[in-house]
């Protein structure tokens, strides 16, 4: 056989095409599964099984392009032809994939298409230009060279004899074996990685890069484009077996114990203590609590407005606090703040309400039925983003979402007022003058929640960066922080209204973090390692504001929190403040209390409680405070427990008020 491949030269040029077509695509997965080439991710621990199935999954698929190619197109330059410009094509695609990995964090789900349904508008150019940029200045260019070779070469020997007659070395018969035995293998690898889904990630956190590593990126890829769900989705528990389960991590559940510090009861303290108060809850855009303790070159302040409120002996700040959020971002952290329910990271809850039509007992909903208030929310971009038109009215239970459609019917333009606009959204200060002026006319209780937006990466579109001068020299880090400044610019008005309103509660704090990259970081941190790393891009700052005084003499002006809290901690605050009847299961502690709790990452399903982080994907860990190896792995089993009940239960809908 091989004597006969070098005799013919027609069939060997296109067999050494065929190999550096394959070779070159199968590299190119490295891109995105390697961090060394891939800053953007953590990958899992390379085992020799996941490495031998990955490469057999990407072999098999490009196998197969390159077996249809030659089927249906004959002569030798057009099968060049056509390899290159896949080449090319698949080349680009593995760099979208890339800033996808950019922009989230976590791989691309084609379960997660939904995203795509949000309007672009100025922010998709944006992110475009962000893109197309880094195309050219990352080096990612270059990807395109082998298929524009390819090109070249069928062009300038198109008419050459050993490139245009058509001369085929294998039957029918053997196209067909090949083809069955490559989708044998294909199949093989997928069935492979479904049962080690099962067995050993059944978090479904960063699925994708689970599934790329583990059974390759085309093949992986493929499947779930051909509609394979590979997700866990825990059909081995029965409804029973949920409720059982979840009643151990249930702070309602009377058989409830914290497995962190074997505490047999929820810390509920200053119940009912803020009845009859407003409350305003103002959700801050990409803010991590970095930003608020940075110093600049010159020894000031970046946010000085914000530090200005966090001295105020009204303020009761959370220093150790963390985002909720997992690749829904902004919607993740409406999710854990108004239904107190750890986002599943994955997935978006917002775009499947729809068709789940998830019911939950939410902070709106128990305010309107204890105290008959108003409950209103506000957001600058257009009410479709997100679903937001659907979730806010119908499953967090607002009265009234107002959006940037409602801004319209009754202020001006952004061609008639363009500063009241930034990339298209009506600019933060302006809707929180916005949420006064609704506010102002309500009679009786209110709730009002304030969704800010313009601090949003890419970070463009500043109209007061230039007026700054930092002295950074990372782009996008300068950009950053202009905007963390510009935020804080605002601040200082919003403060003075904060401390002359004895009777609304202010709930402030970042929704996520920046997701700037470790490179982009490395003038404020230097190097970082992986676990210093996502501490600084998930801890936000989250502070509780009541000018009453109300709070400084409950807490005796202990208006401190060190324990770890995150999002969903702020559902539970408010229910036991304000008293509310909550039936629903309590994943939440109260951030008054004394009760140990934990986050995670939805994303990467890091775990980080008050003693350690632990990053699940890849084993390391870092201790905060001393911890025996057995107690920490118990933890982590327990933890990891959570994720996959809770999930479970949430996606069955199972975590509204008739699940008691």
């Amino acid at each position: 056989m091989f004597k006969n491949l070098f005799k013919n030269k027609t069939i060997l040029i296109q067999t050494i095409f065929i190999i550096a077509f394959i070779l070159t695509l199968f590299l190119l997965t490295y891109f995105l599964t390697t961090q060394a080439l891939n800053p953007y991710i953590v990958p899992f621990k390379r085992t020799f099984k996941s490495e031998f199935t990955s490469i057999i999954g990407n072999i098999t698929v490009l196998s197969m392009v390159c077996l249809i190619v030659f089927i249906f197109i004959k002569r030798p330059y057009r099968r060049i032809y056509t390899l290159g410009i896949i080449e090319i094509v698949l080349a680009f695609i593995l760099y979208i994939l890339r800033i996808y990995a950019r922009s989230y964090f976590a791989f691309f789900s084609f379960r997660e298409m939904t995203i795509m349904k949000n309007p672009a508008g100025k922010l998709g150019l944006n992110v475009t230009k962000q893109m197309l940029g880094e195309f050219f200045t990352t080096g990612m260019v270059l990807t395109l060279v082998p298929g524009i070779i390819f090109i070249i070469i069928a062009l300038v020997y198109r008419k050459n004899p050993l490139f245009y007659e058509k001369r085929e070395s294998h039957t029918t018969n053997k196209k067909v074996a090949a083809s069955i035995l490559s989708l044998s293998l294909s199949f093989a690898m997928v069935l492979s990685f479904r049962a080690s889904v099962k067995k050993k990630w059944p978090y479904n956190s960063d699925l994708s890069l689970y599934g790329c590593m583990n059974c390759g990126l085309y093949n992986y890829y493929l499947y779930e484009a051909l509609g394979w769900d590979f997700h866990y989705n825990g059909k081995n528990y029965s409804n029973e077996d949920i409720t059982v389960e979840i009643n151990k991590y249930d702070r309602n559940s009377s058989t409830y114990t914290n497995f962190l510090d074997n505490n047999n009861s929820d810390e509920r303290v200053y119940v009912g203590s803020l009845a009859g108060k407003n409350i305003k809850i103002i959700q801050l855009e990409s803010v991590n609590k970095y930003c608020v303790d940075l110093k600049l070159n010159n020894g000031e302040l970046l946010m000085p407005n914000f530090n200005k409120i966090l001295s105020d002996s009204n303020a009761y700040y959370c220093t150790n606090f963390y985002t909720s959020s997992g690749q829904g971002k902004t919607a993740d952290a409406e999710l854990a703040v108004n239904t107190g329910v750890n986002p599943q990271g994955p997935n978006t809850q917002h775009w499947e309400y729809k068709n789940n039509n998830y019911e939950f007992q939410t902070i709106a909903k128990m305010f309107k039925e204890k105290y008959d208030a108003t409950c209103y929310s506000f957001h600058g971009d257009l009410a479709k983003f997100y679903n937001r038109n659907h979730v806010h009215p119908e499953m967090f239970g607002y009265d009234k979402y107002y959006s940037l459609e409602d801004y319209l019917e009754t202020h001006k333009s952004e061609k008639e007022d363009p500063n009241s606009y930034i990339n298209g959204w009506v600019d933060d200060h302006v809707i929180l003058e916005w949420e006064d002026e609704v506010s102002s006319k309500i009679d009786g209780s209110f709730l009002t929640y304030q969704i800010m937006t313009v601090s949003h990466t890419p970070f463009a579109g500043n109209p007061k960066e230039d007026e700054y001068d930092f002295g950074y020299k990372n782009k996008m880090l300068y950009r950053y922080i202009a905007y963390m400044r510009y935020v804080d610019d605002y601040l200082d008005e919003l403060y003075e209204k904060m401390k002359n309103d004895t009777n609304t509660i202010y709930i402030m704090y970042g929704d996520h973090g920046s997701f700037l990259t470790k490179k982009e970081q490395k003038e404020l941190f230097g190097k970082q390692s992986t676990l210093d790393f996502e501490l600084n891009n998930t801890k936000v700052p989250c502070v509780i504001f009541d000018a009453s005084g109300t709070l400084n003499t409950l807490t005796e002006n202990n208006m401190r929190c060190n324990m770890l809290r995150s999002e969903i901690d702020i559902f539970t605050t408010i229910v036991d403040l304000f008293d509310f009847d909550y039936k629903g299961v309590r994943l939440g502690v109260n951030i008054f209390s004394k009760e140990k709790t934990f986050t995670y990452d939805p994303n990467t399903f890091t775990i980080i409680t008050d003693d350690y982080i632990y990053y699940t994907k890849n084993d390391k860990k870092m201790l905060f405070n001393p911890i025996s190896d057995e107690t920490l792995k118990h933890q982590i089993e327990l933890i990891k427990h959570y994720k996959v009940i809770v999930d479970i239960a949430n996606k069955r809908n199972m975590i509204k008020k008739e699940a008691k």
